[in-house]
């Protein structure tokens, strides 16, 4: 496969690649760096090394990636991680509520729905719909005073489903 390596800085790396439907990040811990690839056709990829000092640098480059939205999906036998771009210049939307009905299976389907498959979403103002992605539900162990289980969900615009 043909690399070619882009000469930019961590900013405008995201900036740019973030646009894109596909994108991968590997850290290699003995050069220190972080290297960000985007696949541009089946035999060329775009890459972008970025350098860290330490772990607070790292632990920033990483942050960064991942409010753009990179969803991690590990493939059996590799060492590199699948990444996809869900978020990029998208939208987010967070919803709160409570379950009080059928409280243990409702959870269990609000889990299920955190797989990384983009479903439409109904925003209820009667524009078009919007894909999205569930990302983990934020879900407390047991129920509150009044039978109920609190819910805290962020969906992501996704615009390639």
């Amino acid at each position: 496969m043909k690399e070619r390596v882009l000469k930019l800085d961590r900013v405008r790396a995201v900036e740019m690649l973030s646009t894109r439907k596909w994108n991968f990040y590997s850290v290699d811990r003995d050069r220190q760096i972080v290297k960000i690839e985007a696949p541009v056709s089946s035999g060329e990829s775009w890459v972008v090394e970025v350098p860290y000092d330490d772990q607070a640098e790292l632990n920033d480059i990483m942050k960064d990636l991942d409010e753009r939205g990179f969803v991690e999906k590990f493939i059996p036998d590799r060492s590199i991680a699948y990444r996809k771009d869900i978020g990029g210049y998208g939208r987010s939307w967070r919803l709160t509520g409570y379950i009080d009905t059928d409280i243990w299976n409702t959870k269990a389907a609000m889990e299920n729905l955190a797989d990384g498959t983009a479903r439409s979403f109904d925003r209820g103002t009667g524009e078009a719909l919007v894909d999205c992605i569930m990302l983990d539900p934020e879900l407390p162990e047991d129920v509150d005073r009044y039978g109920r289980l609190n819910y805290t969900v962020t969906l992501m615009e996704q615009s390639n489903p």
